[in-house]
């Protein structure tokens, strides 16, 4: 969530306000970098309840999806191309919750830059949208595929329920006859 107060605060919801955590140590340098891109642009726009930055491990592109009033990002493409221009590679509005309790917002759409932002998990490249659900740490979700794969052994025809974006799926295409995904 956003606080607008003195200065504008990113941080983590807690019971109705926002704890700022600028020195979170689970944020990466890029993302570090991204907030302090962000911040400064945040000034004066009260209208935004909430920002989803995403950094991708294959390619270090930024993606940031701002849950706003009425889903209109104040100071409409404009504004986002100068976010675009600072680096951001792609930069969404979404619909912001009207009583303030859920953090993410619906309906993402792209206002500047790039439509996707691709990631990989092992070997397998995924075009992530703005406001997708997806892995946060492709580097563990790897090391869950090598799990998989491993119990899996030498199967011929494996069947994934439950395969959202098909992750295990497709990392174990190239290893058994058949996968199906469900």
């Amino acid at each position: 969530p956003v606080h607008h107060g003195k200065s504008v605060s990113i941080g983590l919801y807690d019971r109705g306000r926002v704890l700022n955590t600028p020195d979170c140590p689970v944020l990466t340098e890029p993302l570090r970098d991204g907030l302090a891109t962000i911040l400064p642009w945040l000034e004066g726009k009260r209208r935004i309840h909430s920002v989803d930055l995403r950094v991708s491990q294959a390619t270090g592109e930024l993606q940031v999806v701002f849950a706003a009033a009425g889903g209109k990002l104040p100071g409409g493409p404009r504004a986002a191309q100068q976010l675009v221009a600072a680096g951001i590679q792609s930069v969404a509005v979404s619909t912001a919750d009207p009583q303030g309790k859920r953090v993410m917002g619906r309906k993402p759409q792209i206002v500047a830059g790039s439509a996707i932002i691709e990631e990989r998990i092992g070997s397998t490249a995924y075009d992530i949208l703005p406001g997708a659900f997806f892995q946060t740490d492709p580097r563990q979700a790897a090391v869950l595929h090598g799990l998989v794969a491993d119990a899996v052994g030498d199967a011929a025809v494996v069947l994934d329920q439950y395969a959202g974006v098909g992750a295990y799926a497709l990392a174990l295409a190239d290893r058994c006859e058949r996968v199906i995904a469900v």
